[in-house]
């Protein structure tokens, strides 16, 4: 268990550090556009890994 000396300090210093909230609308719409780039980075690849994996198959498939 804690001293309560420890935890009264805690809580202070807790209290005394200052909170610069942001706005939502700005910080969402940031997290959107990045899910949005993520998204499509990920598409992309997918799109080139099925491109490559059919490209192998055609290799290895006689004729």
């Amino acid at each position: 268990m804690l001293p309560a000396e420890f935890i009264e300090s805690q809580i202070c210093e807790n209290n005394s550090k200052k909170i610069h909230p942001q706005p939502m609308e700005e910080a969402m719409n940031h997290n959107i556009e990045a899910i949005n780039s993520l998204i499509s980075k990920l598409f992309t690849n997918i799109s080139s890994l099925k491109t490559a994996y059919i490209q192998l198959q055609a290799a290895h498939t006689p004729l």
